[in-house]
């Protein structure tokens, strides 16, 4: 039996997310005439992740926030069962994977844009 987790725009982003991570990276580090693009990855990486934070408010309902990012009396309750080994399974994110999804967003925000709005 197939279990739908994450929908087609979701699944896009994360793909989309991923290589233009390692594509700005990979600019970055090589410079040069690559930094014109190095930028617009930048761009495209803000717009990505404006799109997923609208998307987890107006999305389906397995992209919403709502239904992955949890209080952290549950995450800690979920660190513990972890830990002791009766963590139960949970499909798609779990306590601590949703506030793994936000707290990567605004990382990869924080470093997108101070790379963009802090250049000359």
């Amino acid at each position: 039996m197939r279990i739908a987790v994450w929908d087609a725009p979701v699944r896009l982003f994360h793909w989309a997310l991923a290589v233009l991570v390692v594509f700005s990276y990979a600019s970055g580090q090589l410079g040069g005439a690559l930094m014109p693009w190095h930028v617009r990855s930048g761009y495209a990486i803000l717009a990505l992740l404006l799109f997923r934070i609208l998307w987890g408010f107006f999305g389906s309902d397995t992209a919403r926030f709502s239904s992955f990012v949890r209080g952290p009396r549950i995450a800690i309750a979920y660190a513990r069962e972890t830990l002791a080994g009766r963590h139960r399974p949970v499909v798609g994110h779990n306590p601590l994977g949703g506030w793994m999804v936000v707290a990567m967003i605004v990382l990869v925000a924080t470093q997108a844009g101070s790379g963009l709005f802090g250049r000359r």
